[in-house]
């Protein structure tokens, strides 16, 4: 998924500038290295989120996405601003960092975590983007990943149907059932 790149390398870039900044080490090249990189990957969710949501402005999630969708692109503005605001010292060679810049980093960081929380809500609590179970005529869960297999319907507030524990496959794999032949079997 591309929503992940822009919040991995933007919060380490700024974990990296700061490092740098409390250790008196040159490492602001490699945070605004990071920063670039983050602020590309950046563009790329807000574009691709833009258009999966297209179809879903007219539906009872809109105004929810309209929000994550505002934070996300805030971010991404005030990110556009960083990197290019930083860009003369770079070339200079000073990497451009003072503590504006880090005060400016934090703040697009805390909202690019806000945009994060709300993505993270609108896929693990209402399913957008995701392959939603829904019941079939017949009153039955189809499971995507056995479209034989069917469930009796229940109620539940879970978004998709439970699998196996872990305690059952504990069981399968003690007996022996999932253990390779040979060799691997006498070190057990």
């Amino acid at each position: 998924m591309v929503v992940h790149f822009p919040i991995a390398l933007l919060a380490f870039g700024f974990c990296v500038d700061l490092a740098g900044l409390a250790m008196r080490r040159p490492w602001h090249r490699i945070g605004y290295a990071l920063l670039l990189a983050g602020t590309a990957a950046a563009m790329a969710a807000v574009i691709t989120g833009n258009l999966a949501a297209a179809g879903l402005r007219g539906s009872e999630h809109a105004a929810a996405i309209q929000q994550h969708e505002d934070y996300a692109t805030l971010a991404l503005l005030l990110y556009l601003a960083l990197a290019l605001g930083r860009l003369p010292g770079f070339v200079r060679g000073d990497a451009g960092l003072a503590p504006a810049w880090l005060v400016a980093g934090a703040v697009a960081l805390g909202l690019l975590w806000v945009a994060a929380l709300q993505g993270g809500a609108l896929v693990y609590e209402r399913g957008i983007g995701t392959r939603r179970l829904q019941p079939s005529r017949s009153s039955t869960w189809q499971r995507p990943w056995s479209p034989t297999t069917t469930v009796s319907a229940r109620p539940t507030n879970r978004p998709f149907p439970t699998t196996p524990g872990i305690s059952s496959i504990r069981r399968s794999v003690s007996a022996g059932s999932a253990m390779p032949s040979g060799k691997w079997q006498s070190r057990m």
